[in-house]
């Protein structure tokens, strides 16, 4: 009878531990969902390079708008000053 009950009572506290933690089902179903946060982590990275870039493409285009603009009114400058040298030197 001695056996008996500490094996009775050593099924009873293997019966608590694995009460203690989730069933299969639940491990696996918590398994999908770390899988799922990880590649949804993973988009998230993605995107944020994403976003990153465009940013920076924008800053590019910006710039370059900015110094064709210069190069236009630099031009624009050298063909008025160079009118204004004409009539001078046409009437000499």
């Amino acid at each position: 009878m001695s056996f008996i009950s500490s094996f009775s009572l050593e099924y009873d506290a293997l019966a608590k531990v694995i009460q203690q933690h989730p069933d299969r089902h639940e491990t696996l179903k918590q398994l999908e969902a770390l899988k799922e946060l990880q590649q949804l982590s993973h988009i998230k990275e993605n995107v944020d390079k994403l976003e990153l870039r465009k940013k920076q493409f924008h800053v590019l285009l910006s710039t370059i708008q900015e110094l064709q603009q210069t190069l236009e009114n630099d031009e624009k400058s050298d063909n008025d000053d160079n009118s204004q040298e004409s009539p001078a030197e046409n009437g000499e």
